[in-house]
């Protein structure tokens, strides 16, 4: 999943879903991608600054949260400086 965000995304709306089998797999999907906090993190604040779903975004906060307090307190600081290389990489690209 890491690299990809269109896994990520659906990763996070297939945890809204109301059927259960699909939630706990994404539930522990979302497990396993908290060991890669940094990426973790910089996924979930892509996804709430890009979601115009409010239930996605709400949930990617609780779930940042959660990432931050696994992963400390400055894995925010690591995930907006990494999403700002990717984000010049990506213009430098045009």
């Amino acid at each position: 999943m890491a690299g990809d965000p269109s896994a990520f995304n659906l990763m996070i709306a297939q945890m809204l879903s109301p059927q259960n089998e699909q939630r706990r797999a994404a539930e522990a999907l979302f497990g396993e991608a908290k060991k890669q906090g940094d990426y973790t993190a910089s996924s979930l604040v892509a996804l709430l600054r890009q979601s115009a779903q409010v239930d996605v975004r709400a949930l990617c906060a609780v779930l940042l949260r959660k990432v931050r307090r696994r992963a400390g307190a400055d894995v925010l600081d690591r995930a907006a400086r990494a999403r700002r290389a990717a984000d010049g990489g990506a213009a430098r690209r045009c």
